[in-house]
């Protein structure tokens, strides 16, 4: 008998969509998240661009990267392992430095990840993302011959 496996709603969700065709951006959700750290606010402008904020102090840049693969931001945090001062003890240790992959979903056929840009500043990641230009309506004149 195989071992029972157990899966939360968001890991449900995204084996749902990983398989899921994209015909209709409107119809999804404009994001999906599939982890909780690093702590994050993700907002969508007036032109229906995305701005992701990271909080991910104590990260040097060469510890955070950011990917796209198919319809997901990857964000990855890899801290490097610092050698411990053996005459400092913590009393309290509250700032979270651990390894951690978040994925979010991001419809490519909707937004345009070849122009995304991020900023990194005070300890807050900013990661924008514009919205692709949408071919605009075209009407047809008919001519009676």
């Amino acid at each position: 008998m195989a071992p029972t496996r157990y899966l939360s709603v968001l890991d449900l969700a995204e084996e749902f969509l990983r398989d899921f065709t994209f015909d209709a951006p409107s119809k999804l959700p404009d994001v999906f998240v599939t982890s909780r750290f690093p702590p994050c606010n993700i907002l969508k402008k007036e032109d229906n661009s995305l701005e992701y904020e990271f909080a991910v102090a104590g990260y040097d840049l060469s510890e955070i990267k950011i990917d796209f693969d198919n319809d997901h931001l990857i964000l990855t945090l890899e801290p490097i392992e610092k050698e411990e001062d053996e005459k400092v003890k913590y009393r309290q240790q509250g700032i979270r430095r651990a390894k951690s992959t978040s994925k979010f979903f991001v419809p490519v056929s909707h937004y345009d990840v070849e122009k995304a840009e991020a900023h990194l500043d005070k300890g807050i990641l900013k990661l924008s993302i514009p919205t692709k230009e949408v071919a605009k309506p075209k009407s047809i004149k008919i001519s009676v011959q």
